[in-house]
């Protein structure tokens, strides 16, 4: 937890007594009309997917500023979990950047990314894949309304715009948007701006992630709404990897916008 009006203070680590075998990696916060809020986490057990550490979502209900663990969902619409989007208290859509968990299509799919990524949904009792064919399905998000639903793919440098069915779940593509630039996760402002963390050089990202001492630029840009429904790409931040290599995140609040990083041991806290 990050204290937005006494920055000079440390983050406060939640989760002190986390096992070894916790490695967070997308998270989705829902609160309903009472104010009850639940946090749910995805628990990224292994890098490529593997039967022997099923991946996990963690849901947290968020109580007087503390997380009481409520629920752990396993399951095979967690192949390779990359972030997810609460739309309940025990409901969710989730990214898959890989499409399959073991053997040899899944040994050629780490050295040729194929269009196998996928989104899967959790209604609170089983998973059920609601849209496929995604080169590296990574963020993912709502629409304030929550009638749409946002997905990027990093290697397909694309976004994709899907209605919402709100009884089944069901998800219906609207569009897809080239991006020219490796999209990460998707965020949104209180003016309902599409924030966007992207890898400008994806190579130069492939390389980084194996020697985290080498530098690769991050990109932050928001999307805002155009003529006949288009969405405007607008640059905030363009940065080599001097102040943070390899954003994947950023959070709009207020003036003021988050960077972080799968990789780096800090984040920024940047004023428009």
């Amino acid at each position: 937890r990050y204290d937005l009006d006494n920055s000079d203070e440390a983050p406060l680590n939640l989760t002190p007594d986390a096992p070894k075998d916790f490695h967070p990696l997308g998270l989705s916060l829902f609160q309903d009309d009472a104010g009850r809020e639940t946090l749910m986490v995805i628990n990224r057990r292994s890098q490529t997917p593997s039967r022997q550490k099923p991946n996990q979502i963690i849901l947290y209900d968020w109580i007087n500023g503390q997380l009481i663990q409520k629920r752990v969902v396993e399951g095979k619409g967690l192949i390779a979990p990359n972030d997810l989007v609460a739309i309940g208290h025990n409901r969710f859509y989730v990214t898959n950047d890989h499409g399959y968990e073991e053997g040899l299509l899944a040994a050629i799919e780490e050295y040729l990314p194929m269009p196998v990524g996928m989104v899967s949904y959790f209604d609170g009792e089983a998973f059920r894949s609601v849209a496929d064919g995604f080169s590296f399905a990574n963020g993912i998000n709502q629409s304030p309304d929550g009638s749409k639903i946002y997905v990027t793919a990093t290697v397909g440098q694309s976004l994709s715009i899907f209605e919402r069915d709100r009884i089944n779940g069901s998800l219906t593509l609207i569009k897809d948007i080239d991006l020219e630039t490796g999209p990460d996760n998707i965020t949104l402002d209180d003016q309902g701006n599409l924030w966007i963390a992207a890898h400008p050089q994806l190579l130069s990202f492939i390389g980084y992630v194996g020697d985290e001492t080498k530098y690769t630029p991050s990109q932050i840009f928001k999307l805002l709404p155009g003529i006949g429904g288009q969405l405007i790409p607008q640059n905030v931040m363009v940065d080599a990897g001097d102040l943070i290599s390899g954003a994947s995140v950023a959070a709009a609040i207020g003036n003021r916008f988050l960077v972080g990083g799968p990789y780096e041991e800090q984040f920024l806290d940047c004023s428009l």
